[in-house]
């Protein structure tokens, strides 16, 4: 059986097909009338389980997703969006790969350092007041703009 599959298989190659609906069966939910942000597009996406730690550099060329907290030394890079679920403490860098479009989002956004594409901002020296809701960074009129997401 495994000589049969390695026939037609080789490690590393997986091809993904995507198909449209036609337009008389798309979903209704996904009609211009509802609010969506259109910085968040389906792509490959990496799940990451648990902290990232400080020294932890956490890689890849499409979404990140991670379910937990990032600490100050820690750094997520992504191709596309960055989501936390959790504490954003360390240093998430979005559209790496020169992508406009990608945004963080984070539980608590408290970051050392934040980048979407080229833009880059820093935290403010000293104690701030951190808000107690979700906020998303995205990038509007070639500025970085942080806004709450609730």
């Amino acid at each position: 059986l495994i000589d049969l599959f390695s026939q037609y298989m080789t490690p590393g190659t997986v091809e993904f097909k995507e198909e449209q609906l036609p337009a008389e069966q798309k979903d209704p939910l996904a009609e211009d009338n509802y609010n969506s942000f259109e910085g968040i597009e389906e792509g490959m996406t990496r799940f990451v389980r648990g902290t990232v730690r400080s020294g932890q550099r956490i890689f890849y060329e499409g979404n990140v997703v991670v379910i937990g907290d990032v600490n100050p030394g820690g750094e997520v890079i992504a191709g596309g969006n960055i989501l936390v679920l959790g504490i954003l403490r360390g240093i998430a860098h979005a559209g790496a790969t020169g992508n406009h479009n990608a945004i963080v989002a984070a539980y608590s956004l408290r970051a050392t350092q934040l980048r979407i594409s080229g833009y880059i901002t820093r935290a403010p020296e000293g104690e701030t007041e951190t808000p107690s809701y979700p906020e998303l960074a995205f990038i509007k009129e070639n500025q970085l703009f942080i806004e709450p997401y609730l």
